[in-house]
């Protein structure tokens, strides 16, 4: 009877335990998934904006704290009311995430400041009015686009796309005669020579790129910084 009263209280204790409350066990920095990163955090509407709007983007530092964007590391890239915004370290975020306008006129500023001067068009992509002293500069991501009064600018916002198709044409049209390359800055194929072949015109913001066909365009966008590199040499 005595063996018996011993195991019934050790078996009540093993209940007891299993019973019990676990205190949950932290996985080691090994077991842990690595943090993501912020192009990863990236809702994929927002990676598209970063796409898109990086390659006209004006500054070379941070909106906030005026520090060289990448002196310290890959510079965080936000997206606020559909406009990226690039800065130099996470504690710049806060202040974008609460009022980004401030900013955005910044950026705006630097748009207008480095595209206006080789603008191409003298005509509203929109009313084809002649551009005279009422015109607005007014900027589409990261991208200049000159109409020609507050009413052309109202009608823009409802199809900017076949304006800045317009815009597009105008960029590549002045940028031709003078482009150095007769062969593709990523294959090496020639632009002309088969008729039945023309180059792929592609404007990297606001800068032509001459290629030889549209699957370029992916290569081209890995490294555009070598890629400018070889196209200046040329000249």
């Amino acid at each position: 009877m005595k063996n018996l009263s011993i195991l019934a209280i050790a078996f009540s204790s093993a209940l007891l335990v299993s019973a019990a409350p676990q205190t949950p066990v932290k996985p080691t920095a090994q077991q842990r998934a690595p943090e993501k990163t912020a192009d990863e955090k990236a809702k994929p509407a927002d990676k598209e904006v970063i796409r898109e709007q990086k390659p006209s983007y004006p500054l070379t530092t941070c909106v906030i704290s005026g520090h060289e964007l990448g002196k310290d590391g890959a510079p965080i890239e936000q997206v606020a009311n559909g406009r990226l915004i690039r800065l130099c370290c996470a504690d710049c975020v806060a202040p974008i995430t609460k009022d980004p306008s401030a900013a955005l006129r910044k950026i705006d500023e630097a748009v207008v400041a480095a595209q206006k001067p080789t603008y191409p068009l003298k005509t509203c992509p929109v009313t084809g009015e002649t551009l005279g002293a009422g015109a607005v500069d007014h900027v589409y991501g990261t991208r200049l686009v000159r109409l020609a009064n507050a009413d052309a600018v109202a009608q823009f916002t409802k199809d900017p796309k076949s304006a800045m198709v317009k815009v597009d044409k105008a960029l590549i049209d002045a940028q031709i005669a003078s482009y150095p390359l007769k062969t593709c800055v990523v294959s090496d194929e020639p632009l002309s020579g088969d008729p039945s072949m023309e180059p792929f015109d592609y404007l990297y913001g606001t800068q032509l790129v001459r290629l030889c066909c549209r699957a370029c365009v992916r290569t081209f966008e890995k490294d555009p910084a070598a890629n400018f590199k070889k196209i200046a040499a040329a000249k």
